[in-house]
């Protein structure tokens, strides 16, 4: 058999196994895009709530009663 004939059969013989593989990559991207997504989603949902920002860190100690909030 020649090399390019091994090489074919290899390859053609691994698909079914990368299969799973592929889908699981692929189960994994379509998660990571949904929790990236959901990050933005959330930043800009609180006004960009992030760690120590401002606002975080008005509502953090407003909450704790360091700072007098009006009603």
């Amino acid at each position: 058999m020649s090399t390019a004939l091994r090489f074919d059969n290899f390859i053609w013989l691994s698909l079914p196994s990368l299969f799973s593989h592929l889908v699981a990559v692929f189960i994994v991207a379509c998660w990571a895009w949904k929790v990236v997504s959901g990050i933005k989603l959330e930043l800009w949902f609180f006004g960009g709530w992030l760690p120590f920002s401002l606002p975080q860190s008005m509502w953090f100690f407003a909450g704790m009663g360091a700072l007098p909030v009006h009603n």
